[in-house]
């Protein structure tokens, strides 16, 4: 079974973990997801793609200045290419969906923006030398998102941005690994 079948098993019980929690705390309704209100929603989707080209900015200038960084992407490298764009469409779209309904969604209203921020990063700890900075990063990355979900009140802009962010960055490892 190959790591994308994989994860898009994990997400799917980790989506359906989420909407059965969501729905036993009473939080589970449209309005989490978004606004219909056009200018809020067009709000939302501009913070999230803004988000989502900010740390994608700031995870390539990490990998060409620093040592960390630059391990990192060459594990993820190993790991993640070669992908197709729909398989990689597809582990963007469902990672963001499912880790931002668990942790933003379900966690955060009862465990607070600092605990679950590191437990975030704790999902995102591999233990492999390589990979450990990314566990710092997820911690960080998933601080601004709670940020951002207490801000708007809304999981929109930060399952954008998670969403996005994968995209693009496995989309560009897999651009470097096949030379294209």
């Amino acid at each position: 079974m190959n790591i994308v079948t994989k994860a898009l098993k994990w997400y799917s019980g980790l989506l359906a973990f989420s909407l059965i929690w969501l729905f036993f705390q009473k939080r589970l309704a449209w309005t989490l997801l978004g606004s219909s209100n056009p200018f809020t929603l067009g709000k939302d989707l501009v913070i999230g793609v803004a988000l989502a080209l900010g740390l994608v900015f700031f995870s390539l200038f990490a990998s060409r200045h620093f040592l960390w960084a630059k391990l990192l992407e060459e594990e993820f490298l190993r790991i993640l290419t070669p992908l197709s764009f729909r398989k990689i469409f597809f582990l963007g779209l469902s990672s963001g969906i499912a880790e931002e309904l668990f942790f933003r969604g379900a966690l955060l209203g009862g465990t607070g923006l600092y605990f679950s921020s590191f437990l975030f990063g704790l999902a995102h700890l591999i233990p492999r030398r390589e990979l450990i900075p990314w566990a710092f990063y997820a911690s960080l990355v998933g601080f601004i998102f709670g940020c951002v979900v207490e801000i708007r009140h809304t999981l929109l802009p930060v399952i954008l941005a998670h969403s996005l962010m994968n995209i693009l960055l496995i989309q560009l490892l897999n651009r470097r690994g096949t030379g294209g």
